[in-house]
């Protein structure tokens, strides 16, 4: 492969290794029926090349973490890198069309195929580039986080920002393969390890059983338990994508927390992670249906004590304003989902663990904003 960054040793080692020796697990994906080869477990990315092959690429396109650039595999096709948005700010259409701009001016033609070396924005930002360009080409995902392995590629969902609201305009667009090598999360951050866990942990309490009997086991020594846990957060994917791959039904139930989480998201400026955020999402979520009645004391609790297992989650650097909490709400992605009710937003509430309030079938129900204003203001950093 023709690029700028050259592989160090390690990562030559994990290309050139025999892949019959590589402890990898084959993971159930099939959103919609589709199925779309995943692939889990130490040295995994030397698996690369046989799904990158019988696409018969003439460009690579690999958006890839700067962090990471030095590990990229060795193929044997010409490519063009590209680092993705630094922050979540600048997720946004002017990347895409500056990184449009580059791939055509460097010869990107319809066969060339897009491939993601990095966290979820690098995920995210692949994937909206390989739906977009030429109306859409190939994909495959090489996720080097373990949120990004366990929550951000299981889904078909590829989205930019505008305005500063999270991703209000994007397609949706299946990868031809996933590969995760759990090698590549020997020095990831605490942070970032707690952050994917919260979304583990998340659904545990959207799910039940048998999913939240696995999430203290995983949450305790998580760096031993990598594969385990990128499978875990698959099966649960699964288990409603197989039959709402566009998450517009059931699955809908996957963004519990999310409506408050991707406001403070939005609000925080980069001083918590995707999970942290969503964390105290889920916590606001927790109140209102008990505020509601819609959740008794007693799965109030146990939903709480199963939120502890993330231990301590930071808070946002400097104190959030109500207000710019509510405005952010305001243009939530799930709009329109349910009808339009004045001084109301739909979010996703639970009755107990694993059983989600619905209305007219969707795992939504609308809540006052005078409610929601009054459980922004339990959080500690809210004012």
């Amino acid at each position: 492969m023709t690029n700028d960054a050259s592989p160090d040793t390690f990562t030559r080692t994990l290309i050139m290794a025999d892949p019959s020796h590589c402890v990898v697990r084959e993971l159930p994906w099939s959103p919609g029926g589709k199925e779309i080869p995943f692939l889990a477990g130490p040295g995994a990315l030397a698996r690369v090349q046989f799904y990158l092959a019988p696409l018969q690429p003439d460009r690579l396109i690999l958006v890839a973490d700067p962090a990471v650039q030095r590990l990229i595999p060795d193929l044997p096709f010409p490519a063009t890198i590209l680092s993705p948005p630094e922050c979540e700010a600048k997720k946004c259409l002017m990347w895409l069309d500056q990184a449009a701009a580059r791939i055509l001016e460097d010869g990107a033609t319809r066969r060339c195929v897009v491939i993601s070396f990095g966290g979820g924005l690098a995920c995210n930002m692949a994937g909206m580039l390989a739906a977009t360009l030429f109306r859409g080409v190939g994909l495959i995902h090489l996720p080097t986080t373990l949120l990004a392995m366990h929550d951000t590629v299981t889904s078909l969902k590829q989205a930019v920002n505008v305005g500063g609201h999270k991703n209000m305009l994007g397609v949706y667009h299946a990868p031809h393969a996933i590969i995760c090598d759990t090698d590549l999360l020997r020095t990831l951050p605490a942070a970032h390890v707690q952050g994917a866990l919260i979304e583990i942990i998340k659904n545990g309490l959207i799910l039940g059983e048998p999913f939240v009997h696995k999430v203290s086991g995983l949450c305790m020594r998580p760096a031993e338990r990598y594969l385990d846990i990128v499978e875990a957060g698959v099966a649960a994917k699964q288990s409603l994508m197989a039959d709402d791959p566009y998450e517009k039904s059931s699955a809908i139930v996957f963004e519990y927390g999310h409506t408050v989480g991707h406001a403070i998201e939005a609000t925080c400026r980069g001083s918590l992670n995707h999970g942290q955020c969503i964390y105290w999402g889920m916590l606001v979520a927790g109140r209102i249906a008990r505020q509601l009645g819609l959740m008794p004391a007693i799965v109030h609790v146990k939903h709480d004590a199963l939120l502890q297992l993330a231990g301590p989650v930071s808070m946002p650097s400097t104190p959030m304003n109500t207000a710019d909490v509510l405005g952010a709400v305001m243009f939530d992605n799930k709009r329109g989902h349910l009808p339009a009710k004045a001084d109301h937003v739909a979010m996703v509430l639970l009755h107990d663990i694993g059983k989600p309030v619905c209305t007219s079938s969707l795992p939504l129900v609308h809540i006052p904003l005078p409610l929601l204003t009054d459980a922004l203001r339990t959080l500690p950093f809210v004012t």
